[in-house]
């Protein structure tokens, strides 16, 4: 049985969505986003900010 993920992901967007057309005629939408996430550090109590994931979206 298949199943189906469902990912939700709030970001930056990298550029503009762009439209395309596939050999069926069916269009999709193209996207980057960036995401950033934080932690606390245990030691130092200060927020730290790892480096920015870049996603690929399209659909």
């Amino acid at each position: 049985m298949a199943t189906n993920n469902l990912v939700e992901l709030t970001g930056n967007l990298g550029s503009d969505p762009t439209v395309h057309t596939d050999r069926n005629g069916d269009e999709f939408i193209r996207f980057s986003l960036a995401t950033t996430d934080s932690y606390k550090d245990e030691k130092t109590g200060e927020w730290e900010e790892l480096p920015s994931v870049w996603h690929s979206i399209f659909g």
